[in-house]
């Protein structure tokens, strides 16, 4: 559209910040000033009066809502009773299919059903 002279024109602009990124960015910092500057080009044909007007600059403060804890490492002693413990529920529970015949594997020819059906062909018409 067209402008008057002596019009005056605002221009809005948005920006995002991620607080994941300012968080992996600056993980040791409560607050972040960010300063932002923006300008505009007018084409060479429109006649600027005050072009020092077309830029402007502006200070966001951004506070982190998520702090980053540093992983720790764990000691080997723990690792070893986890490894431990592993073991000792992997063989309870070995025996314990062991005892219930998990591991028993029926031989050919000792099925009952299989003794019957013999029978029945077995048996003349």
């Amino acid at each position: 559209g067209e402008f008057n002279k002596d019009e005056t024109i605002s221009l809005k602009l948005t920006a995002r910040l991620w607080n994941s990124t300012l968080v992996e960015d600056y993980p040791n910092y409560e607050k972040v000033l960010i300063k932002s500057h923006g300008k505009l080009y007018l084409s060479e044909d429109i006649h600027d009066d005050r072009p020092k007007d077309n830029e402007n600059s502006v200070a966001t403060i951004a506070y982190s809502r998520i702090t980053i804890k540093l992983e720790k490492k764990l000691p080997i002693w723990i690792y070893l009773i986890s490894v431990l413990i592993g073991l000792v529920l992997l063989i309870i529970s070995t025996i314990g299919f062991y005892m219930l015949g998990f591991f028993e594997r029926k031989k050919f020819g000792d099925d009952k059903y299989l003794e019957e059906n013999d029978k029945v062909k077995n048996t003349p018409y």
